[in-house]
């Protein structure tokens, strides 16, 4: 179950290179910031259709639904940019959905805006699905 510290804004310096990269005009993200979200009531990203080129950040307390949503977007020749904790990629359902996926290793840790003074525990990691395209690349950044 998502919890209010799963809300969190991505850092600019996460999310303008990609724009740069990716294109601004057709950059969506199917989950927003909302530290408020309600089901039924706001935009729910996992019931929902995806833009041509996406980036989530999902709530990682809940992590695998996206990975599954992010691959049926894919597969409806998408662009599908998720960022999340690195340890996520690890588990057996990531393995079997990041096939296909580039993945972009974070080298250092990730300060969230207004989560607080402590920077996290854990590293990130960038994986990227390119419509009509399957990778295996892999990198750290």
């Amino acid at each position: 179950m998502a919890t209010k510290k799963d809300s969190v804004r991505t850092p600019k310096f996460i999310v303008e290179p990609l724009l740069r990269e990716f294109g601004v005009k057709a950059f969506y993200d199917p989950a927003p910031y909302n530290i408020n979200f309600q089901k039924g009531k706001d935009k729910d990203g996992l019931t929902t259709d995806w833009g041509k080129i996406s980036f989530v950040n999902p709530p990682y307390s809940s992590v695998r639904p996206w990975f599954r949503k992010a691959v049926e977007e894919w597969q409806k020749n998408k662009t599908v940019i998720m960022f999340c904790k690195l340890t996520a990629i690890g588990s057996a359902y990531a393995k079997l959905y990041m096939k296909g996926a580039e993945r972009r290793v974070l080298s250092k840790k990730v300060p969230f805006p207004g989560y607080g003074g402590r920077l996290p525990m854990f590293n990130n990691v960038l994986v990227i699905w390119r419509a009509n395209k399957r990778s295996s690349k892999y990198s750290i950044i």
